[in-house]
């Protein structure tokens, strides 16, 4: 492969249209990429340049000298490859070189910006010579198209036979000449080929610095580098890096560097799921640690064969569903499988060791303490947080790959984990039947255990009743206005002033709902703190009622006739 992928002002001097020209300033910016060419007669040119272009002019619309050096100094501003003046009386007031005002030279040199002028007795046809160097471009972009065409070919060659991801950077250093390295985040760096320590460190350093989050460059002395962040998930992986001291890379070796830092990733994730699923297989007597079956001294033995050597300081049950049903997805398993081996290193990053087995539609997690017991839970809350922003699937961001966590009770002793299951079962149920919940942890439902607990005795609906009846009219409908007011009041502690500014109301308004209330509950519904609490558990039994859905199968009919005491409307 050519040290060029790109067409250069060298290059295109050496065609036979640039044979009269002559090159009079700018000679150290010779190599500079040309990215397109365009003929331009406008003094205030700057809209109409983006960078790169080899810019062709007559010079035909310079009143005077001062106009020609503003036009120059426009296209240094924009950092054009060159610039081309047709000599000529019949064009310009400059016949000759010595013509060409000197400050319009000396911005050239100072930039670097090659100054070329065609003879005045040569009529250059500058249709014909963007034409060529049009090209010239297009043919150099579709070699480096069949370039990496040729390249993706060969890698794939490689991928479908056994493989490391070493392999995969001594591919790369061969094919395209250079030093390669891959830096995760946790674990040793690897080089090809082999660098000493010292330099080693000084390019982790310098890349640590820069830390792009895209393919970025950086030139330290006559060395060149490429690198980008590999990223797995939305999880940094760590970064890949291209370097040489003999050439500089280009857009060639940009194009590898992004699609193999996308082959490391794919490589990472394949990875984790050949190792989740056989850890899965392996673990198989969680099944029986969940189900009670299993009593402290196995537990003990069976943590041991699975090389935990820390003292647990405490179990928690999570369980992990996705929005979309396995059963709707074909590669539900699979996907489990990945989701969960992104998750392991970032529960252990939180002192949380995980062991697991999937049930039915759900993943259990049960996750082994083994930090302070007073920070379990907002670490545990910083991992979850983590885990959902992972991208798992889908092609696109979307609230179907949404990701639900139910967080059960901590216990103390590992041998009660079906007990911290329940309750991690409790919190799923809740969290249903509340909405669309990221995290929902057992020991912050408070008020709605209570709740949970009226349902399962199929007594909530006759409390709502019982506290509510004064504001629902004869079929059973609350008064919207009431129930508003209410909860207003109760969320704002029953501070009047907060509670009128939720509602949007004047004091008076609002006073006057009170009044109102007062006669519907009794004068004492604000003052009795009994009769407080069981309105606020009402409240919220008809928000939790409001809020459950029919069991899947269940008929409208059957749904309606759940409130047909009482119709709770959200």
């Amino acid at each position: 492969m050519e040290a060029s992928e790109y067409l250069t002002v060298n290059e295109a001097l050496e065609t036979p249209f640039f044979g009269p020209a002559k090159v009079i300033a700018g000679h150290s910016g010779l190599s500079k990429k040309v990215t397109w060419a365009h003929i331009l007669e406008l003094t205030e040119c700057r809209g109409y340049v983006n960078g790169g272009e080899l810019i062709l002019t007559t010079g035909a619309g310079w009143k005077n000298e001062q106009d020609s050096i503003t036009f120059t100094r426009n296209l240094i501003e924009k950092n054009v490859a060159a610039l081309c003046i047709q000599l000529g009386s019949k064009f310009n007031s400059f016949r000759t070189v010595s013509d060409i005002p000197q400050e319009i030279i000396d911005e050239a040199n100072q930039s670097e910006m090659p100054l070329i002028v065609f003879p005045e007795e040569h009529d250059c046809r500058y249709i014909d010579l963007v034409r060529n160097l049009h090209s010239m471009i297009l043919n150099k972009s579709y070699k480096t198209l069949m370039e990496k065409d040729q390249f993706m070919q060969e890698l794939y060659q490689l991928l479908v036979r056994p493989h490391s991801i070493k392999d995969i950077l001594s591919f790369i250093h061969e094919y395209i000449n250079a030093e390669v390295a891959f830096i995760p985040l946790q674990g040793k760096a690897t080089f090809i080929p082999p660098n000493d320590r010292e330099r080693l460190k000084e390019f982790i350093t310098n890349l640590k610095t820069a830390s792009p989050d895209s393919t970025a460059t950086l030139r330290q002395g006559n060395l060149d580098m490429a690198y980008r962040k590999v990223h797995a998930c939305n999880r940094e992986l760590g970064s890949l890096a291209f370097f040489s001291s003999e050439r500089t890379l280009g857009s060639f070796d940009y194009l590898v560097l992004e699609k193999c830092a996308i082959t490391i990733a794919q490589e990472h994730l394949g990875k984790v799921f050949a190792e989740e699923k056989e850890r899965q297989k392996r673990e198989q007597w969680v099944t029986r640690w969940l189900s009670g079956r299993l009593n402290s001294r196995q537990i003990e033995q069976h943590l041991m064969e699975a090389d935990f050597l820390d003292k647990p300081n405490g179990c928690v049950a999570c369980l992990a569903e996705k929005k979309t049903s396995l059963s709707l997805d074909p590669a539900g398993n699979d996907s489990l499988l990945t989701i969960t081996g992104m998750a392991r290193p970032i529960f252990l990053r939180q002192g949380f060791n995980l062991f697991w087995q999937k049930e039915n539609q759900t993943a259990v997690y049960l996750l082994i303490n083994v930090q302070d017991q007073q920070t379990w839970k907002s670490r545990l809350k910083e991992a979850l947080t983590e885990i959902a922003n992972l991208k798992l699937s889908g092609y696109k961001d979307n609230s179907e790959n949404a990701i639900s966590f139910y967080v059960g009770r901590l216990v103390d002793d590992t041998a009660k984990v079906k007990h911290g299951l329940e309750t991690a079962r409790e919190a799923q149920l809740a969290g249903k039947t509340m909405g669309s919940l990221q995290q929902c942890f057992y020991d912050e439902l408070h008020v709605y255990r209570i709740v949970q607990m009226l349902d399962r005795q199929s007594e909530l609906e006759n409390f709502i009743i019982d506290y509510l009846h004064p504001i629902a009219d004869e079929e059973g409908n609350l008064n919207k206005k009431f129930l508003n007011t209410l909860i207003a009041l109760r969320d704002c502690q029953y501070n009047k002033k907060d509670a009128a500014e939720k509602l949007f109301l004047a004091r008076q308004s609002l006073y006057q709902r009170i009044s109102n209330l007062e006669e519907l509950f009794g004068a004492d519904f604000l003052v009795s703190p009994e009769k407080r609490v069981c309105l606020e558990i009402a409240l919220y039994g008809a928000d939790y009622l409001s809020n459950k859905k029919a069991p899947a199968g269940c008929s409208k009919e059957a749904d309606r006739s759940l409130y047909s005491k009482l119709n709770i409307t959200s």
